[in-house]
């Protein structure tokens, strides 16, 4: 097992690590949410270097993080995914600890963008079809200390078959110091939404439907989101400004509608009664199946939300399975020396 990080030294020396971003030059705003929940779980002060993990690191600032540092964070995510993040191509030449907080590896390739923009335009069945499936690389994984902090028992698994140590955080997003761990019930009729990236049509036609008997709330996760809902009368939507601006609408809500990893995660976190829709193959839902929230074919026929404003919340045994992952991830901020902020 590699050194553990030297965070609480009796030496006047400040604390110096370095943070790898993933939030920097992104549009992804599910990184946002990963870093704005992980920084204030983790007990330390603002990084003396910041790593823009989409960049090449460059020969003097990997010396420089040597020289300077006593380790550097990982807020994991998609980080562990060859070809994501090219910082962390040299990752192997810092030979500091390098600690991964959630890390996660999917098995679908990577798509073309009119590969992309066909799922969204198109049909519910279409959306639905898989992308070619790959072997999971575990390349960049070995580059981090052991243990990994994976985010879901896909990553989990694969890295232990690699032989790579690994421990199930799942991720930041779910955990807060005052995260609610009960379902609370719907007093009325506020429903935040954000959608997945297929079928938009058929998704517009549901909120359509769905604005008849609620208040209806778009969180506008993709850019090209805004042109898809501009003519959706009766609904208001949201761009994005920060995490923050999110986490508040899906905290003050009644209920949640999403196809989104990042959609569900803070719902789960504040209590709110969700209906998830998606690919149950997409192996980065590994972790929605495991907490036991059910997914819904993304088959986004009005018939499968007659119902809907009669919601009831989901089983309250997820809330158990957050909980083994909060002390998991506690656990694994100890093996490194780190006491995070998070208490039950």
């Amino acid at each position: 097992m590699t050194a553990k990080p030297d965070t609480h030294s009796e030496s006047s020396q400040p604390l110096r690590y370095a943070w790898v971003s993933i939030a920097r030059t992104t549009s992804n705003y599910g990184n946002f949410f990963i870093e704005s929940s992980l920084r204030p779980l983790l007990n330390l002060p603002d990084p003396e270097i910041v790593i823009d993990a989409y960049q090449p690191l460059r020969r003097e600032l990997i010396d420089r993080v040597n020289e300077t540092c006593r380790f550097v964070v990982n807020p994991g995510c998609t980080t562990l995914q060859p070809g994501e993040n090219s910082a962390f191509d040299s990752f192997d030449e810092i030979v500091i600890p390098k600690l991964c907080f959630g890390g996660c590896l999917w098995q679908f390739g990577r798509q073309s963008r009119i590969k992309l923009a066909s799922k969204a335009l198109g049909t519910s069945r279409y959306g639905m079809r898989a992308g070619k499936r790959g072997d999971p690389d575990p390349t960049i994984a070995g580059k981090m200390s052991q243990p990994v902090g994976s985010r879901d028992p896909f990553t989990h698994a694969c890295l232990e078959e690699a032989g790579i140590e690994s421990v199930l955080t799942g991720c930041p997003t779910l955990l807060s110091p005052n995260s609610t761990y009960r379902w609370h019930e719907i007093q009325g009729r506020r429903l935040t939404v954000s959608f997945c990236r297929y079928a938009l049509p058929a998704q517009i036609r549901v909120i359509r439907h769905l604005a008849r008997s609620w208040d209806i709330t778009v969180l506008i996760h993709e850019h090209y989101e805004s042109y898809a809902v501009a003519f959706l009368g009766g609904v208001r939507k949201v761009v994005f400004r920060s995490a923050e601006q999110f986490f508040d609408h899906y905290r003050s809500c009644d209920a949640v509608l999403t196809g989104r990893l990042h959609g569900a995660l803070p719902a789960i976190r504040f209590g709110r009664p969700i209906v998830f829709f998606g690919n149950a193959e997409d192996t980065r839902f590994s972790l929605l199946r495991y907490l036991g929230l059910p997914i819904r074919p993304l088959s986004m026929e009005l018939k499968h939300f007659e119902r809907f404003p009669e919601i009831t919340s989901p089983d309250p045994k997820i809330f158990q399975k957050v909980l083994a992952l909060a002390e998991n991830f506690v656990s694994y901020c100890r093996v490194h020396g780190i006491e995070c902020n998070w208490k039950r």
